[in-house]
């Protein structure tokens, strides 16, 4: 490629200093509305202060607020004068106004539970010991707990012999978990409940059980528990085919500690969610390899919404990535305790992009009209930020500074 000429090299840099100047230029009248917006949100402060306290000067003085004052009619705008030599009325106390009925003391319990009812009689008096006759029944609700409890299932399948042929037949099996199972789906499905709802350990299931004499090896539910993920992977795949069949998926992964066999330290592992409106599945690696990411990925075509690691953009080269904000927002609210003012600024960037989301998902837009707000709206916010991020990037920060290293992670 041949080498710019002069001139247009002086104007390619007079063009760099001038847009740099402008980023600085734009920092500072944003550095002034932050000190603007601080010190009407004290004057505020000041006034409303104020005005509390005149009105409790007002109060003590026995003096009606204004603010309470009922418009006059047209009746009553210009009163009678008192007659001459007549004592004055006494002031009519304010009525007070009605206050709104809180949602709070008892309630009763909902009508949906099942009920026990029960019926207690009365064969005397109360007070003398005689005779009564009927009048009537006092009813009251109240809560009570049944004590969750293991019971057995006996299965009875009946045996015919055909009386022609001869040949025997027997009633199917209800279905089971598993053939010969000891344990039926009702069992199964209230130790994951146990397990991963209520995040109780096998250990103190265990327990549990033998509290009502019911002795099961810990080797026994652990196996149950496998069983139920086996069970529960074909709703898995229908989900997953699902996400992948979609136009975009935003998916994130966090550190997960395993513990393995032969190792003396818990391993890192790696769990991944993918999800896409009410669809998540969940994915776990040994391993933040990219190749099993491509692995997974391998045929979908749509729009990923992920952060900004190496390892996404190798595993997915043919899809668009679509880089998530809540990553930098949430390090430009963690930097307001090192730079308040620029992290302040870089955060109120990111929240004007989520309220004009916001303001679109209220218009009900979607489609081209969706399209068309975020261009004529979001593309003005996203160009200033740009040249923000240029601006903090520009300054002469040390390189720890954590608002400069938001702005080199999201310009990357």
């Amino acid at each position: 490629m041949e080498p710019l000429p002069t001139v247009w090299q002086q104007v390619v840099d007079e063009l760099r200093a001038e847009r740099a100047e402008q980023g600085r230029q734009l920092s500072a009248v944003l550095t002034q509305l932050d000190t603007i917006s601080k010190m009407l949100r004290r004057r505020e402060a000041q006034v409303a202060r104020l005005v509390r306290e005149n009105r409790r000067l007002r109060r003590k003085l026995g003096l009606s607020d204004p603010d309470d004052d009922p418009e006059p009619d047209a009746s009553s705008a210009s009163p009678s004068p008192d007659p001459p030599g007549s004592t004055p009325a006494a002031p009519k106390p304010k009525a007070k106004k009605p206050r709104p009925r809180s949602r709070g003391g008892r309630r009763p319990p909902p009508p949906h539970l099942p009920e026990n009812r029960e019926r207690h009689e009365v064969c005397a008096c109360g007070r003398c010991g005689g005779k009564v006759w009927s009048k009537g029944v006092e009813t009251s609700r109240h809560y009570t707990v049944v004590k969750a409890h293991v019971r057995c299932r006996v299965v009875e399948r009946e045996r015919v012999k055909c009386v022609d042929c001869g040949a025997s037949t027997t009633a199917e099996m209800p279905p089971m978990p598993v053939q010969r199972a000891l344990y039926d789906c009702s069992f199964l499905a209230w130790l994951v409940t146990m397990k991963f709802a209520m995040l109780i350990p096998l250990d103190r299931v265990r327990t549990q059980l033998a509290s009502q004499a019911i002795d099961l090896a810990m080797g026994t539910l652990v196996h149950l528990i496998a069983r139920a993920a086996k069970l529960a992977k074909a709703v898995d795949d229908v989900h997953w085919a699902q996400l992948k069949s979609g136009p975009y998926m935003g998916f994130d992964g966090t550190g997960l500690k395993t513990l393995i066999r032969g190792q003396k330290k818990a391993w890192d592992g790696y769990l991944e969610v993918y999800t896409r409106d009410d669809l998540s599945v969940f994915r776990y690696d040994l391993t933040k390899h990219a190749d099993s990411l491509a692995k997974r990925l391998d045929g979908y075509r749509g729009t990923l919404m992920c952060d900004a690691e190496s390892r996404n953009l190798a595993a997915a080269p043919d899809n668009v990535i679509a880089h998530c904000l809540a990553h930098p927002l949430r390090k430009f609210r963690d930097a307001e305790t090192v730079q308040p003012k620029l992290a302040a600024q870089g955060r109120r960037f990111i929240e004007a992009l989520y309220e004009l989301e916001d303001e679109a998902r209220a218009a009900g837009l979607s489609g081209e009209a969706l399209g068309e707000f975020r261009n004529r709206r979001s593309r003005r916010v996203l160009r200033r930020f740009h040249q923000w991020l240029e601006g903090v990037v520009e300054r002469r920060l040390p390189p720890s500074d954590p608002v400069a290293k938001t702005a080199r992670y999201m310009l990357k």
